[in-house]
């Protein structure tokens, strides 16, 4: 993905993209449709498993999962987006995959399933489509699990809520790809409602909704397209750096839970016997939960000024104190933060590359956005990919006939991707049902017969 990105692929297309997928891998038509969304962080970074605060939304890029269930435990999956079937045992003798294939995101979920409900095995038949850039920091990875999860809740007649679920994901990250991740990527994917930011208090596992309605401001997503890999040392060392504050602190302050809990005013006690290193790591978090808090109340107030400080504010504490980001990443901030109309960004994500969030005023949203790109390749030599969003709904199962509408379609004339198409072709498929022709002829001798009637 190259270039500025006004509008993702429908998800309708999407769902149609696995379903061809399925069709010429397996012979056969799919019987369940599930989708979740990716999604970016606003502000609130490395604090979920430290049980603080985080404040993300769903995106129009996300993962549509079909399929079927087959009779015994051979579960068999192919994906656009990779090479070659993967095929699995669906039963207790699952195992992760040593040598870290993207199916150990697949498989966990499977696991999760099998061991928590009680399954003695399941056998499918899965195909995947997904236009969340992998690499790119917008949780590719939690829009796959929690898509597979509400496929398999669905063939296995597993009731789970949106949180349940969520949690459940996570588990399966945490035991099949061993990332050792949050919760916020799974739960705004399976939890987020369209026109809102969630704030997650990731202790208590619940979101408070903050809406994002004012037609004014507008959220661009700029990839550095410099692809992040969190599958190294590097995301956990950052865990293990946090629990050694986590208990530094609780030696001396005890009612101190987790980092969440501890003040400024606490660490900085604490910088000695910390070490630097510890120290700034624990500097961020605590300070990052703050900003966490103080966005929601800014943007409850439409302080966008104050929104876009606490932007910056974070940005520099992941580079400096949780060193997570890449030239790369300030380069980007850097050339936002001299666009007119751009109130603050911010490296989102895990970091080590991956995407920059921006705040902007709307009407110059799409000059910030060919800036960005200018300049970026002018001073890098690498191609940035930009695209304005809101936020979305959450994951949900699909039906074969769903007409989703295009995320710009109140302004199709102008959307290059949709120009011409109706709606990405929504209204062939309704052209294409005999239902529509049966409606039309009824129309048509309605009017025969009124014209007839007038005559006589």
């Amino acid at each position: 993905m190259t270039g500025v990105q006004t509008c993702a692929l429908p998800i309708c297309k999407l769902r149609d993209k696995a379903i061809e997928l399925f069709k010429e891998s397996f012979n056969d038509r799919p019987s369940v449709y599930a989708y979740a969304p990716g999604r970016v962080n606003f502000i609130g970074e490395h604090t979920d498993y430290c049980e603080g605060f985080v404040c993300p939304l769903a995106i129009h890029y996300g993962t549509a999962v079909v399929g079927k269930l087959v009779p015994g435990n051979t579960c068999r999956v192919v994906s656009a987006n990779m090479e070659g079937m993967c095929e699995f045992k669906g039963d207790s003798s699952l195992t992760r995959d040593e040598s870290g294939s993207w199916v150990n995101y697949v498989a966990g979920v499977v696991y999760e399933f099998i061991t928590r409900f009680g399954k003695k095995e399941v056998g499918f038949d899965m195909a995947i489509a997904a236009d969340v850039p992998i690499g790119s920091g917008l949780s590719s990875s939690a829009s796959l699990e929690v898509a597979v999860s509400v496929f398999l809740e669905q063939i296995l007649c597993v009731a789970l809520s949106p949180e349940d679920r969520a949690l459940l994901c996570q588990s399966a990250e945490h035991n099949f790809p061993r990332m050792p991740c949050g919760i916020m990527d799974q739960f705004i994917s399976s939890c987020a409602v369209k026109g809102n930011l969630l704030l997650i208090d990731c202790r208590a596992n619940k979101g408070e909704l903050v809406p994002m309605a004012d037609p004014s401001v507008s959220i661009i997503v700029c990839n550095s397209n410099k692809k992040h890999q969190l599958t190294g040392s590097e995301y956990p060392d950052r865990v293990a750096q946090c629990k050694q504050a986590l208990a530094l602190l609780q030696a001396k302050y005890p009612e101190v839970r987790a980092l969440r809990d501890a003040s400024v005013e606490q660490v900085e006690a604490l910088k000695e016997a910390m070490g630097d290193v510890v120290y700034r790591r624990a500097l961020h978090v605590v300070s990052e939960c703050q900003r966490c808090l103080a966005c929601k109340e800014a943007l409850e107030r439409r302080d966008y000024e104050k929104v876009g400080l606490l932007l910056y504010q974070s940005h520099a504490s992941l580079r400096d104190n949780f060193e997570v980001s890449t030239p790369e990443i300030d380069i980007l901030v850097e050339i936002a933060s001299e666009q007119d109309g751009v109130f603050g960004a911010r490296i989102t994500g895990g970091g080590f590359g991956g995407c920059v969030v921006c705040f902007v005023q709307s009407d110059k949203a799409e000059a910030v956005m060919r800036a960005m790109e200018t300049e970026y390749k002018a001073r890098t030599g690498i191609e940035c990919s930009a695209f304005i969003t809101s936020p979305e709904q959450g994951a949900r199962v699909m039906t074969a006939e769903e007409a989703d509408a295009c995320p710009n379609c109140a302004s199709c004339a102008t959307c290059d991707c949709c120009k011409g198409c109706k709606c990405c072709e929504c209204v062939k498929k309704v052209v294409k049902s005999p239902y529509f022709w049966m409606g039309a002829a009824a129309v048509a001798a309605a009017g025969v017969f009124a014209f007839m009637h007038r005559r006589n």
